[in-house]
């Protein structure tokens, strides 16, 4: 039994290296599949050409089942129900409120897993013994970038997507302390605002 183990031990790098890009996406995807929620640390950085320092934000992310998320950053909030966006202002008590699909906000891990792969060429790029990443090249332009790439643990949980888009601008979104199924509410997905508020409805 000592000996089998050695051997899995042994070999379980060669055996992860094997692993097509194909069979990748399909494990990060039946992953998925078994999430309800999840919530994380985010960082998210805007690197352009046309600025010598790197926009960056800090926060907290939030991910239900239906395409429902939720940002938290300093004196501002993005929360969707899956269908609509609400970006709300802390500080000047403001919100705009959009269509999902519109909002150019919006940060949505099930395309990125789910419709993403299937329209882009797929390859696996070199990582860390204790990840994977994948790159992604669309084989059209109905997708909005130039080429992305998504990184998991070895869990085969997502924890950073980089894409660029046809300026050559990255977009990095980083999730650590990542914790899964915490049974979050659906009040964090949702968004009524108080009298006083004011609202820009773009819908």
């Amino acid at each position: 039994m000592f000996f089998l183990r050695a051997l899995i031990i042994l070999f379980l790098p060669l055996l992860i290296s094997a692993q097509s890009a194909e069979e990748i996406v399909k494990s990060i995807q039946h992953k998925f599949d078994t999430i309800e929620d999840l919530k994380a640390d985010f960082v998210q950085e805007i690197n352009s050409s046309a600025s010598n320092k790197p926009v960056s934000l800090q926060g907290k992310f939030f991910y239900q089942k239906g395409n429902k998320f939720r940002i938290e950053v300093r004196n501002r909030f993005i929360t969707s129900d899956g269908s609509t966006v609400w970006n709300y202002d802390i500080s000047n008590d403001k919100v705009v409120i959009s269509n999902l699909d519109d909002d150019a906000f919006s940060f949505s891990l099930e395309k990125i897993i789910y419709e993403y792969p299937s329209m882009c060429k797929v390859q696996k790029s070199e990582s860390g013994p204790d990840n994977y990443a994948l790159i992604l090249n669309p084989k059209n332009s109905d997708l909005f970038f130039k080429s992305a790439i998504i990184t998991t643990n070895k869990s085969y949980i997502v924890t950073n997507v980089v894409i660029t888009d046809f300026n050559s601008t990255e977009f990095i979104f980083n999730l650590k302390s990542v914790k899964i199924n915490s049974n979050l509410s659906n009040k964090l997905f949702n968004f009524s605002a108080s009298e006083g508020t004011q609202v820009i409805d773009l819908r």
